[in-house]
């Protein structure tokens, strides 16, 4: 039995050293051209980023007990996986100075104590878990009617806790998912609880999603979602405005289309009459270079279908190998154009302009 045990732990060990190897030679990993097999890997990859802190919990003691046990080809598997991790995760973690270069020296200083006391001191995510009380949450709520279909579109709004001083700032989360997949309440609610803990208001939206509809008709959505929030922002307690557009990946870049047009009538929506424009945007590796990134996916053969958008009117359709298929080009030079802040070291998704922090200038 004991012999048996031994064993099985050998082998445990075995497996987290080379399985912390593999991921993590991932994350090292540049993959380009996205096409073929790099498409597969790259899901490989953001896995390994995840999993980032339990490779090198999981590599270390892979390696110590394949060392005790005279595996030494396993150990230094297990030893360099969770050094890749760990350096993986101290290139994200690290500290840097691009806020200070976007909101001026001593932004900090700036913000309210009482808000200040529930932020994270550190950049390191566990104590996300751990941090704020359990706040009121709604699910599954409407916030607008899709004309196409009359179906309707729903979201889910997550309040401050009571003891949680407000800030009337509304945050609307638009979920990554490559513009046709995803959903809301997509691994995000730790998160969520955080910013809730903070006084904010979150509502995590659920877009229409491609072959449905094209990127139009997904911009029209959030720009419903904005009305919504200003429209029951007294229920809800957020100021109109200091609304903020925020969103990862696919999401990102919606997020940044709706918030560089406000008002725009190529992007407004039929049954939207309201003022759409937001206080700040906040885009994760948002893929702000659509060409770019259709170049790389050409060979999976991944591309927004044609259609009409939902203004009633038919999109533009496009035989070439543009894949905006009535997305307003002016709009896309207006988000490469607007003041950046690079967050994060992840190039995975934009060539030249990596996940960001955007301000919209005030007008």
């Amino acid at each position: 039995m004991r012999m048996r045990l031994c064993t099985r732990a050998l082998l445990l060990a075995k497996a987290a050293s080379y399985v912390a190897a593999l991921l993590a030679a991932l994350l090292v990993t540049p993959l380009r051209p996205l096409g073929g097999w790099a498409v597969v890997l790259m899901w490989g990859k953001v896995a390994a980023g995840a999993l980032a802190p339990f490779l090198v919990i999981g590599g270390s003691l892979g390696a110590i007990i394949s060392l005790l046990r005279r595996d030494f080809r396993a150990a230094l598997a297990g030893l360099a996986g969770a050094a890749a991790a760990a350096r993986h995760i101290r290139r994200l973690a690290a500290p840097h100075a691009h806020f200070d270069g976007a909101f001026g020296p001593g932004w900090r200083d700036r913000i309210p104590p009482a808000l200040a006391a529930r932020m994270l001191m550190y950049r390191w995510p566990w104590q996300l878990g751990l941090l704020p009380p359990r706040a009121p949450y709604q699910a599954h709520i409407s916030y607008a009617m899709w004309p196409k279909t009359a179906e309707n579109r729903y979201c889910d709004v997550r309040l401050p806790p009571d003891d949680a001083p407000r800030t009337g700032l509304g945050v609307i989360y638009l979920h990554g998912g490559g513009w046709h997949y995803g959903d809301k309440a997509l691994g995000t609610r730790p998160f969520f609880k955080h910013l809730a803990g903070q006084g904010h208001v979150i509502m995590d939206v659920a877009y229409t999603l491609a072959p449905k509809t094209d990127l139009c008709g997904m911009v029209a959505d959030v720009k419903r979602a904005i009305a919504w929030m200003k429209t029951n922002a007294a229920a809800l307690g957020v100021d109109p405005a200091r609304v903020v557009l925020m969103g990862a990946s696919a999401g990102a870049h919606l997020a940044l289309l709706a918030a560089y047009t406000p008002n725009d009538p190529a992007f407004q929506p039929a049954d939207v009459t309201m003022d759409t424009s937001v206080r700040a945007v906040v885009a994760f590796y948002p893929p702000v270079d659509i060409a770019a990134l259709y170049r790389d996916l050409r060979g999976a053969r991944r591309r927004l279908p044609d259609g009409e958008d939902d203004h009633g009117e038919a999109g533009n359709r496009h035989t070439g190998a543009d894949p905006l298929h009535g997305a307003d080009a002016a709009a896309l030079r207006a988000v490469r154009a607007a003041p950046a802040v690079d967050c994060r070291p992840d190039r995975r998704h934009a060539r030249h302009r990596p996940g960001s922090l955007q301000r919209r200038p005030r007008r």
